[in-house]
């Protein structure tokens, strides 16, 4: 976590809430899992939960549970992901990278404030408008798109 100074005192900026991650379905999911697990939701859990789902989707779709090969090749027919259906969506594959946005909070006076979605691998503009069309925006989330310069080329 890292601080910044605004006239008001300091703003820390974090990990945004799990709950606060842009999926219509994250603030349930979260609820859903703490009743269930008696702990608290992590982004460990709803990464691991959304990519089961894509490992699920493309035995399906190779018809198989037993080639390895096959199904990896078939992860990026099965993606994006629906936000409807997972609290954190996929959005598709860059060589052996997924393609999932980073969710960070704001926290002001031990609240979170704000959150930002970051959206990294978009080449240029039209491709950001793109994945803007695949994500459920609610409330005040504020997706930004932020290229890592040479990630891409990797």
């Amino acid at each position: 976590m890292w601080r910044r100074w605004s006239r008001h005192g300091p703003k820390k900026f974090g990990v945004a809430a799990v709950n606060k991650v842009p999926s219509p379905i994250s603030e349930s999911f979260s609820k859903d899992y703490t009743k269930r697990f008696k702990v608290h939701n992590t982004f460990e859990a709803i990464l691991n939960y959304s990519a089961l789902h894509i490992i699920a989707a493309a035995m399906e779709k190779a018809g198989t549970v037993d080639d390895p090969k096959a199904i990896k090749a078939a992860i990026p027919q099965v993606l994006p992901q629906d936000p409807k259906k997972v609290p954190a969506a996929y959005f598709g594959t860059l060589k052996t990278k997924l393609l999932i946005g980073g969710t960070v909070g704001v926290i002001e006076d031990a609240k979170y404030a704000q959150t930002y979605q970051y959206i990294w691998w978009p080449k240029d503009e039209a491709a950001f408008e793109a994945v803007l069309k695949l994500m459920p925006i609610e409330g005040d989330i504020q997706v930004k798109w932020m290229p890592i310069e040479g990630y891409l080329q990797k």
